[in-house]
């Protein structure tokens, strides 16, 4: 059993790294916490923690803020889109399971942390009602891209090398002591100093 972040785990994890960093489509912040997340996985031999957090897939229009739905559903074995050009379409059925396979490929097991971020502050959206029905749909819709996707199908069916878990932002607050305090100050420290999101 490795135990020690050795010379060589340390070359490899940063070609890892690399690679990833590589080809990302947007600029990483740092790549060197990526790097050290990958050698002390296989430093210590144990699962690289990964954490997507999504937005509920926001629109805003003459009526004012609502979520959109993401109009993916399971017919039988068969995945159906409604709306194939949606970006997160392939995001979570290619860019995310081939992610995780080129992870698999490299000697590193991973657990992977999907949040909907599905706190909605009061009066954001015109039909609270319906933003929890559309939320709803958009959880079953990001489970069924990750886990029924072709490449989804091949990476995720073996939870010794990868596995995975779809959770509600507001449900692992409401579990989690601190965590609004948290998430609050988190926000009003990116407002202050501000980030290239909001920038």
């Amino acid at each position: 059993m490795k135990d020690q972040i050795t010379p060589e785990i340390t070359a490899y994890s940063s070609e890892i790294a690399n690679h990833l960093v590589e080809r990302s489509i947007r600029p990483v912040a740092y790549p060197e916490a990526i790097q050290s997340a990958i050698a002390t996985s296989l430093g210590a031999d144990i699962p690289l923690r990964c954490r997507m957090v999504l937005c509920p897939n926001w629109q805003v229009n003459e009526s004012g803020r609502s979520i959109g739905e993401i109009p993916v559903y399971a017919e039988g074995q068969n995945l159906v889109y409604g709306d194939p050009s949606q970006k997160i379409n392939g995001l979570l059925s290619e860019e995310v399971p081939s992610m995780v396979k080129y992870l698999n490929r490299s000697g590193i097991n991973v657990q992977l942390l999907v949040v909907l971020a599905d706190i909605l502050s009061p009066g954001w959206v015109h039909d609270p009602k319906q933003a929890k029905e559309q939320i709803a749909q958009n959880q079953k819709a990001i489970n069924l891209l990750l886990q029924s996707s072709d490449k989804g199908k091949e990476v995720f069916n073996n939870p010794q090398t990868a596995e995975i878990k779809v959770r509600s932002q507001f449900k692992l607050a409401t579990n989690t002591e601190g965590y609004f305090q948290a998430l609050n100050d988190l926000q009003v420290q990116a407002l202050y100093y501000g980030s290239p999101m909001n920038q």
